[in-house]
């Protein structure tokens, strides 16, 4: 018995059905996690996708299929679009602070306003390679305060400390809960709060390797910029990037609740937060806090295997609270580590 004819054409509509309706599904997919911790492993994969997308559209093109091109065309567009855009609109409540920071609000309110422009460097490392390299260009830049991520090298802290003639912290890992340490360099000193100590560590309870310092430092002939220094941990390999995203948010939303906890208004919040600020799941606690980020370009990766490489995401960032305006930006170049200097110029607001 003869075998039943095919229906080629029957397949081809089904097909153009399924073009047809990619970008509602992908629409509909990426809006479904845009506010979930997923959505910063998206955000973090959107430049792969988007070259991807970009060459199979250019290659349907040559082809001569146009509705396969369009259909991704149309799906990159959508995928972004409810990647980035709180459509919803829900309001984020940020959770309560951890008690023992509270004391600490009448030190921000009260602290000596700035009278003039403070300029802020921040720098996550990965290992000595181009250290020292990086350290002169960022004292080039003249900063008033310098925070390291991935070292408390005393050697790198004193050369800083010397340069600016100011002090210098050491938070070692095990002090601050993360899974390296950092360092904090002002032109002027470290203010006290309650007489007491003049740091105080945040550990991230629900997402261990992450840790915070709070401080007050003080420029000198400038002003206090209350300042928390936070540093989320990294993924421990591919099988563990679910994991790692549910542990940035947490680590976001208790450096959220400590920042509205103190009060975030004249507030500067600084460190290696590991996803792109335009993750909705990354800035909605923070904005929800009365932060905003301050613009700057990507820093990561400067390099991969050795090689330069297109930088992509501003994984080292600064949130300032409403006392604060940006007034310049820039990223310093890398040749050696994995991200570049962030450099930062804050002018206050309003006149002491």
């Amino acid at each position: 018995m003869d075998n039943p004819p095919s229906h080629p054409k029957n397949a081809s509509i089904l097909g153009n059905i399924l073009l047809t309706v990619l970008p509602a599904l992908v629409l509909f997919g990426a809006g479904a996690i845009s506010t979930t911790p997923y959505s910063l492993l998206a955000v973090m994969a959107e430049p792969v996708a988007l070259a991807l997308g970009v060459t199979v559209t250019a290659l349907a093109l040559l082809e001569r299929k146009n509705l396969l091109a369009g259909a991704i065309a149309a799906s990159m567009v959508a995928g972004g679009f409810a990647l980035h855009e709180d459509a919803g609109g829900i309001a984020v409540a940020v959770p309560a602070g951890p008690t023992w920071v509270r004391k600490l609000k009448g030190c921000a309110i009260l602290a000596k306003p700035t009278r003039a422009p403070v300029r802020l460097v921040t720098w996550t490392v990965d290992g000595s390679d181009g250290l020292d390299e990086g350290v002169k260009a960022i004292l080039g830049t003249q900063p008033d305060i310098v925070v390291l991520i991935g070292t408390d090298d005393p050697e790198v802290g004193s050369q800083i400390q010397e340069a600016l003639g100011g002090e210098v912290k050491f938070v070692p890992s095990q002090i601050s809960g993360a899974t390296t340490g950092m360092l904090a360099v002002v032109r002027g000193s470290f203010q006290y709060c309650g007489g007491e100590t003049d740091e105080w560590y945040l550990p991230m309870p629900n997402a261990p390797g992450s840790g915070a310092m709070i401080g007050f430092p003080h420029v000198e002939d400038i002003g206090v910029v209350p300042l928390i220094m936070a540093h989320l941990s990294p993924p421990n390999g591919v099988l563990d990037w679910p994991n790692w995203s549910r542990r940035v948010v947490s680590s976001l939303a208790m450096t959220a609740a400590t920042a509205q906890s103190i009060g975030s208004r004249s507030l500067v919040v600084v460190g290696d937060l590991q996803g792109p600020p335009n993750a909705l799941a990354l800035s909605r606690p923070l904005e929800a806090a009365g932060l905003r980020r301050a613009p700057s370009g990507p820093n990561w990766p400067t390099q991969i295997l050795g090689m330069p490489f297109w930088t992509q995401h501003a994984r080292d960032q600064v949130w300032t609270g409403a006392d604060w305006h940006v007034q310049s930006s820039r990223i310093l170049p890398s040749a050696t580590q994995s991200r570049a200097p962030v450099v930062v110029d804050l002018i206050p607001n309003q006149k002491p």
